[in-house]
């Protein structure tokens, strides 16, 4: 998740917010590896249940519309093919493009609402670098 995420950053996750409504588009979460559920992953909300998404040359459309990326370390040339994200599902992406594993691969594909642990609130670590995010 780099630049948004740096290497020994502590953040607070907000385990709660998702018992009442579901995981946005541009929201950072935390949640279950779907091929290991031991280990967690934190990663971008890209696209939600209902919505398309297409890759062409490491610009990422959904339902369509190119995404505006500020938050995206440096290019990528990724496709991906047309697919609708199945309802309950999320397709998530980390910032880090080049060196990231997320829903374009298999062994995370369309992640499972109910993996979602939370929603990644706050930086508090180092002090003095306290931020939000989004």
């Amino acid at each position: 998740m780099m630049n948004t995420l740096q290497d020994r950053e502590r953040l607070i996750v907000n385990k709660f917010i998702y018992y009442t409504t579901n995981p946005k588009k541009g929201e950072v979460i935390v949640f279950k590896y779907p091929s290991d559920t031991t280990r967690d992953f934190i990663k971008r909300v890209i696209a939600t249940g209902g919505d398309t998404i297409e890759i062409k040359d490491g610009k990422v459309f959904v339902n369509g519309e190119l995404l505006k990326e500020g938050y995206i370390k440096e290019p990528f040339h990724t496709n991906y093919r047309k697919a609708v994200v199945p309802q309950g599902h999320i397709f998530v992406m980390g910032d880090n493009r080049n060196n990231s594993e997320d829903s374009r691969f298999s062994d995370v594909g369309f992640v499972p609402l109910e993996l979602v642990k939370g929603k990644a609130s706050v930086i508090f670590w180092p002090l003095g670098q306290m931020r939000s995010l989004p």
